[in-house]
């Protein structure tokens, strides 16, 4: 029910995704300051953490949350990663005729 997206499958729950969207917010925040400390989430070199992270970021941003601090130039530094960009490529081009 925290899924806006949703609520024609099981209804609306506006106090649950203004939970949803504070816990969020607040989960961030740790990431956020470990980007501070080293650039990437687990230290000085990307890892499987940052993948996790960035398709959480991902669906933040499509949701229209702000993110704030080093979040959003991170979002923006991880997108200019070839890897990325390949898998990206090949991911939305499958989804997209879901």
């Amino acid at each position: 029910r925290k899924h806006r997206d949703l609520a024609a499958i099981y209804g609306e729950a506006p106090a649950a995704v203004e939970t949803a969207i504070e816990g969020f917010a607040k989960q961030v925040s740790v990431a956020d300051q470990a980007l501070r400390r080293s650039g990437y989430l687990l230290g000085g070199a990307f890892s499987a953490a940052d993948l996790l992270l960035i398709s959480c970021l991902d669906w933040a941003h499509a949701y229209g949350l702000k993110l704030t601090g080093d979040l959003h130039e991170y979002r923006l530094r991880i997108h200019e990663r070839p890897a990325y960009r390949a898998a990206a490529r090949l991911n939305f081009s499958i989804s997209a005729g879901a």
